[in-house]
């Protein structure tokens, strides 16, 4: 069956739900996966037997899980909070087994946690999901070692993955990632300078704005801890103050062909800085002409303090940690009555399909149950070649192809992961079809709990808040363009990327709810239309772009709002 015959059967969400996306190879995340969870699992064998192999290659899974690309700081902080939580979940998570009140408040409170812990970030986000999932494992697989042994296992396992993730980030020098930053922003300035007017100058000035906004949040949100790094960010902070001023005045002003090419120049010395380098990059006469002849304050560091009270204090946050409260009760209450076993696998499924910053837990979930059942059959052939030592061939191609799947589609990666952790979990011991079926039909309970009572009971899964989003934006714009600014050139600069920024996971999230059934995707695309609207404020109060005057949405945003029956085709 081709693909057009499959389209002609399926919906077509539901044929963007399975789609593969597209991403470069990730060899060097393949091989490291590769090597550490096998390395992991079989001195665990061999000092302990099954149990510790057990106990430490899910920490070092966990770790390679939780490892994405970014600065060496970055890594660390996922993957340590990761681990952290796991090894909060290690301890205190056998208090989940069994039935009762008291194992089910005791998921609660992990629920409780780990939701607020999700409101703070995409990093600790991970480690809030991880708490549950490790939660869900530590009360549910009786493994016969004292709880010393198995922290201690667990915590090994989960350094030894850190430090092969150190020398990765080592090899592949992930401190020049703030440089590359600043240079791509510097390039795409250069590239929409004295670019037509017309679509691709539309495209061109949000990969600008974008750009910016990128290298500000990995600049200002760093925290390193040498002292040596510290002042490299210095540095780094006054070359953004620069390329902030830049994107501005390049808004605002003529730019002709030997400009942008001296912007694209600059990139390439920004591109150029070393370890060694202590004095900011060398403006030609071009650039510095467009520049104030005022020194340029450089932006202050956000405080962590104003991240935390920011998320925290956002009522969607709390909307969340209630969504996820309500369907940790209904799975631990199914877990408690279902006849089958391994029923740990239904909060197991909740924990890995309610997260916040997933793009969509409708189209999430479905790809959970596919990839579970077709790596269900996958890990039950595995099984049986699969006895001691001989474990780890098989988990080594596994965990290689985990970089790869994850970067193409969920179902992918739960195709890819099922049978891993299939494999750990019956170490050495094949797998009986009932046990297979028990599985199944848990992961299946998991899906509809989260269908029914985490998405089609709260209106705010599937009907986002974008019109207070908005609202918020144009406050901000409001701010940004006001007549007698108080703040700084720089801070207003910055704050227009952001702006940009938000505009643009809006018009991302309406990009999203093309995997939605037709009526949610019809009103995701109405609201795409208003983040369109408010960009073209945000554009026009900078002035026409070089090269023609730009058209610029010039009615109220509010008759670009959603309205019944405006005709708007998905």
């Amino acid at each position: 069956m081709n693909v057009a015959t499959l389209r002609g059967w399926l919906p077509d969400w539901f044929i963007r739900t399975i789609a593969f996306g597209s991403a470069p190879a990730p060899w060097r995340d393949s091989v490291r996966s590769a090597v550490t969870v096998p390395t992991v699992a079989g001195v665990g064998y061999a000092i302990g037997g099954p149990a510790i192999a057990l106990i430490s290659s899910l920490s070092a899974l966990l770790v390679v899980l939780s490892e994405r690309s970014g600065t060496t700081g970055q890594r660390t902080l996922r993957t340590a909070g990761a681990l952290a939580a796991g090894t909060l979940a290690m301890v205190f998570g056998p208090a989940t087994g069994g039935n009762g009140l008291a194992p089910l408040l005791v998921v609660l409170t992990f629920g409780l946690v780990s939701g607020l812990l999700s409101a703070l970030g995409s990093g600790l986000s991970f480690a809030g999901m991880q708490l549950l999932v490790q939660m869900a494992v530590a009360g549910g697989v009786q493994i016969d070692i004292s709880p010393t042994t198995r922290v201690t296992a667990y915590v090994l396992g989960g350094l030894a993955a850190i430090s092969g993730m150190w020398l990765q980030s080592a090899l592949e020098r992930t401190d020049r990632l703030y440089v590359a930053a600043l240079s791509q922003a510097v390039r795409a300035l250069g590239a929409c300078a004295n670019a037509p007017a017309g679509g691709d100058a539309s495209e061109l000035r949000r990969a600008v704005e974008t750009t910016l906004a990128a290298a500000a949040q990995l600049i200002l949100t760093a925290r390193p801890i040498r002292r040596a790094r510290r002042a490299k960010l210095a540095l780094y902070r006054s070359v953004l103050a620069r390329v902030s001023v830049l994107v501005t005045v390049v808004r605002s002003t003529s730019v002709d062909a030997r400009t942008a090419e001296a912007l694209r120049a600059y990139a390439e010395e920004i591109a150029a800085i070393t370890p060694s380098t202590r004095v900011e990059p060398h403006l030609t006469a071009p650039v510095a002409a467009l520049l104030p002849a005022t020194s340029l304050k450089p932006p202050r560091p956000v405080p962590v303090r104003r991240i935390v009270s920011a998320q925290l204090g956002h009522r969607r946050a709390w909307q969340f940690v209630a969504r996820l409260l309500l369907c940790l009760f209904v799975a631990e209450f199914l877990r408690q009555i279902t006849p089958f076993g391994h029923s740990y696998w239904i909060v197991l499924t909740v924990a890995l399909c309610l997260k916040p910053d997933f793009a969509s837990v409708f189209s999430r979930t479905l790809q959970r149950g596919i990839g579970t059942g077709l790596g269900v059959v996958i890990g039950w052939g595995a099984t049986f070649f699969a006895a001691g030592y001989s474990v780890l061939p098989i988990l080594a191609v596994l965990c290689a192809a985990i970089p790869w799947a994850v970067r193409r589609n969920y179902w992918a990666f739960s195709v890819i992961i099922t049978p891993l952790v299939l494999l750990l979990l019956d170490y050495g011991g094949t797998v009986a079809p009932d046990v297979l079926l028990q599985r199944l039909v848990n992961t299946a309970t998991g899906c509809a709990v989260v269908l029914v009572v985490g998405y089609a009971l709260v209106p705010g899964t599937w009907w986002p808040p974008v019109d207070r989003e908005s609202e918020r934006v144009e406050a901000d714009l409001a701010r940004v363009t006001a007549a007698e600014p108080i703040a700084s050139l720089v801070d207003r600069s910055l704050q227009r990327a952001a702006i940009a920024s938000t505009l643009q996971a809006m018009r991302d999230r309406a990009e999203q709810a093309n995997s939605e059934p037709r009526p949610i995707r019809v009103r995701a695309l109405r609201w795409a239309r208003v983040a369109t609207c408010l960009e073209d404020r945000l554009m026009s109060a900078s002035g026409p772009l070089m090269g023609g005057t730009t058209k610029h949405c010039s009615a109220p945003v509010a008759e670009c709002r959603p309205r019944p029956g405006d005709g708007l085709q998905a």
